[in-house]
C-alpha cells in the first residue's frame, strides 16, 4: 500500500465520517423539534385545563354562596314563622308500561327482527371495514 492509496482511504473515512455525523445531527434535529412541538402542545393543553379548573372553581364558589344565601333566607322565614319556601317535587317515576290495544288503522304493526349472524349491522350502525 502507498502513499497515496493511504490518503485515499483516510480522506473517504473521514468524508464518510462527516457524512454519517451531518445525517446524524440532521435526525437528531427533526426529533428534537417534533419533542418541541409536543411539549408546546402539553403546556397550551395545561394551560387551558388551569384555566377551565380555576373558572370552574368560582363557579363553585358562587353556587355556594348563593346555597348559604338561600339557606339563611330560609331560616329567617322559618324564624318568623313563615311557610317555607315551596320544596322541589319528587323525583318522577316513569309509568308502567301499558298493553295498549293495536291500532285499526290498515297498517301492519311495526316487528323487530333479530339479525341472522353475529357480525351483521343494523340499518343505523356504520359499517367497519376489515382488513
Amino acid at each position: 500500500m502507498d502513499i497515496g492509496q493511504l490518503g485515499a482511504g483516510l480522506g473517504g473515512l473521514a468524508i464518510g465520517a462527516a457524512l454519517g455525523a451531518g445525517l446524524l445531527a440532521w435526525k437528531l434535529g427533526r426529533e428534537l423539534a417534533g419533542a418541541k412541538w409536543r411539549q408546546a402542545q402539553l403546556e397550551a393543553a395545561r394551560q387551558l385545563l388551569s384555566q377551565q379548573n380555576t373558572q370552574a372553581r368560582r363557579q363553585l364558589e358562587q353556587v355556594q354562596q348563593e346555597l348559604a344565601a338561600l339557606r339563611s333566607q330560609a331560616a329567617g322565614r322559618a324564624a318568623q314563622g313563615q311557610a317555607p319556601v315551596r320544596q322541589a317535587a319528587p323525583a318522577l317515576q316513569p309509568d308502567p308500561p301499558s298493553e295498549a290495544e293495536p291500532a285499526d288503522d290498515g297498517f301492519v304493526a311495526t316487528q323487530l327482527l333479530p339479525l341472522s349472524r353475529g357480525d351483521d349491522f343494523a340499518p343505523t350502525q356504520q359499517f367497519q371495514f376489515r382488513h
